[in-house]
């Protein structure tokens, strides 16, 4: 049995900074401590848009059995240094239009995606069918409604896209406002059983890290 510790998320990104995993502290560490408190030991994990693995890692660490680790660009995972390599598959493949055969897992893993996408509710309708028990999200959300994407109300985002940790070209994002999102994890089979507010240092908007379970699954 693995015991978590109260700084766990600290003592995570630490050891990530250490094996040249650029993390940033006040936020990667808030998002493992949420992590932290589920129970990993002996599920598999599908990660979409990775960047490095480093949330797989986490679920690693606290037990998980392999994780699918799927990132747009090949630099990106340039960081990763898994301490489990043998527990883990690393994919480069546009996770708007996966081309790979993608099994399902028992966990899925959404950090820092949503809001660079025009469309994430299709985006959401495509991946959630890969996790067959939960997701967890991290994603800045809507202050405003100006903005309609498939019948879900939130804010327009003007992205400029490309950078170091971006691998989507600049277009006008789609930013759910909390109450669309809950309502399209809802409406895919997902009911959002914790959710607290998450924003980061980086960008100054509000955010939020959530859980969802799935409230049905079929083998068909």
């Amino acid at each position: 049995m693995i015991t978590v510790s109260t700084n766990f998320g600290k003592e995570i990104t630490a050891e990530l900074i250490a094996r040249g995993y650029p993390v940033l502290y006040d936020i990667f560490d808030l998002q493992a401590d949420f992590l932290s408190h589920y129970p990993w030991a002996g599920k598999t994990v599908i990660e979409f848009g990775a960047y490095d693995g480093r949330h797989s890692e986490v679920a690693l660490t606290l037990g998980a059995e392999f994780a699918t680790v799927i990132e747009g660009r090949a630099e990106n995972l340039k960081h990763a240094d898994p301490a489990y390599p043998e527990l883990v598959r690393f994919i480069v493949d546009d996770i708007r239009c996966l081309r790979a055969n993608i099994k399902t897992a028992d966990v899925g893993l959404i950090f820092g995606v949503l809001y660079h996408l025009d469309n994430p509710v299709k985006f959401l309708r495509d991946t959630l069918p890969h996790c067959r028990q939960a997701v967890f999200i991290w994603t800045h959300v809507g202050s405003t409604i100006d903005m309609n994407c498939e019948s879900y109300f939130g804010q327009a985002y003007n992205d400029p896209g490309i950078s170091d940790n971006c691998a989507l070209e600049p277009l006008t994002a789609f930013w759910f406002s909390q109450k669309e999102l809950v309502r399209c994890l809802d409406d895919n089979g997902f009911r959002v059983t914790d959710i607290v507010d998450m924003p980061t240092p980086v960008t100054q908007a509000p955010a939020v890290c959530l859980r969802a379970e799935r409230v049905t699954w079929s083998t068909d």
